[in-house]
């Protein structure tokens, strides 16, 4: 019957090592790495009889009687992270710093085949004698790598100052940027940051205020990058493509763009801790504002060209807002801790700057609209007085 002649197989096989050795040289010098490998490989198949079961419609073919499908998808990734820290005291200051390398690769191969009508429920072999055969593929590799260097400051466990960079490269950029550092061949996004504080409720001065157990004052800025795009994006490359079911051809699907390069946000943000009633009630409050520059937007190519989209780095974007944050501790019992939290936040974002006209792009059966001085991704469609 139908449990003999239904195949539907799911077969998936895992791999991974991670190491993670520590070497100790003196008191004040220590070097890491942290180093995982991760295999992942997944068989699938499936058939519909053709008996016993009822016929399925397919786009493109018509009522199929029976179908068989095949596929495979392998995830192979690399990561190691090496750095090397130094820890030193000079009377009240203390001071930490961390430099290293961080490398990750991932590659992503899957393979599928797909088949209808072969007549019986003999001859289930692809492809056989089935007919309307599909085949589909995904071959992506993508490896970033990133060089860093922190330091902290603390000065009598009152001020704190912390000072970060980093080198960055994406195979998924091209090799004609716009900003960054171009070594030996490859461009990488220098992004620095910079943050500070001030425990003021360890100065000489808050002693008699008895009422904040905890004051802290803190300030930063910072750039950072965004690679969040798909694989070979800066390249031009054709895909396979398979006429009326049986002639295999080559189109265009992508082209050349070696200027694509990260958005580069940079931000600025202030805030407050403070604590009262030996930390019984908290309060944080934040504000922030941040520029992005080279967004990364995907605008749609005329009808003519034969293409449907491609990446550009034209578009400037602000974001502002604040956030605040409180918790009470109620009751505090040796068997019973009672805490009720709250928060609140408000952001605005607004386009800045953005080439050409305004973009329309559909999602499922809508559409959202992104212009300058307006928000990203606005809904936009005609107005109605309710439902």
């Amino acid at each position: 019957g139908l449990i003999d002649k239904l195949t539907n197989t799911v077969k998936q096989n895992n791999f991974n090592i991670t190491l993670k050795p520590i070497w100790q040289l003196s008191k004040k010098w220590q070097l890491s790495t942290n180093f995982d490998y991760a295999l992942n490989k997944i068989n699938e198949d499936n058939y519909r009889p053709k008996d016993y079961t009822a016929e399925k419609f397919v786009d493109g073919i018509g009522l199929t009687h029976n179908s068989r499908g095949s596929q495979v998808m392998r995830n192979t990734s690399l990561f190691n992270d090496l750095r090397g820290l130094y820890k030193t005291k000079i009377e009240q200051l203390d001071l930490v710093a961390i430099a290293g390398n961080r490398f990750r690769t991932n590659r992503f191969e899957s393979d599928y085949l797909i088949g209808y009508n072969s007549g019986s429920n003999t001859s289930i072999n692809l492809p056989g004698s089935f007919s309307y055969l599909r085949s589909d593929g995904t071959n992506n590799n993508q490896t970033t790598i990133s060089n860093y260097l922190n330091l902290d400051w603390t000065y009598d466990n009152r001020y704190f100052l912390t000072m970060t960079t980093s080198l960055d490269a994406s195979s998924r950029f091209g090799s004609q940027t716009q900003s960054g550092l171009s070594v030996l061949g490859v461009d990488w996004a220098v992004s620095p940051a910079v943050s500070a504080s001030w425990l003021v409720s360890s100065e000489q001065f808050m002693k008699k205020v008895r009422l904040v157990s905890l004051l802290k004052l803190r300030a930063g800025y910072g750039i950072t990058g965004n690679d969040d795009i798909k694989d070979y994006q800066t390249e031009a490359y054709f895909t396979g493509v398979r006429f009326k079911g049986v002639y295999n051809g080559m189109v265009l699907s992508n082209l050349a763009n070696p200027k694509i390069q990260w958005e580069r946000t940079a931000r600025a943000n202030a805030g407050v801790d403070v604590a009262f009633l030996d930390d019984r009630l908290n309060l944080s409050i934040d504000v922030y504002s941040s520029v992005t520059n080279h967004l990364l937007v995907q605008k749609q190519f005329q009808d003519a060209v034969g293409l449907n989209s491609y990446w550009t780095n034209d578009g400037k974007l602000g974001n502002k807002g604040f956030e605040l944050t409180m918790n009470a501790k109620m009751m505090n019992l040796s068997a019973f801790h009672w805490e009720l939290g709250a928060s609140v936040g408000h952001y605005r974002n607004e386009i800045l700057a953005l080439s050409g006209d305004p973009i329309h792009t559909k999602v499922l059966d809508g559409e959202v609209i992104t212009q300058v001085g307006s928000a990203a991704g606005l809904f936009y469609g005609y107005k109605t007085e309710g439902v």
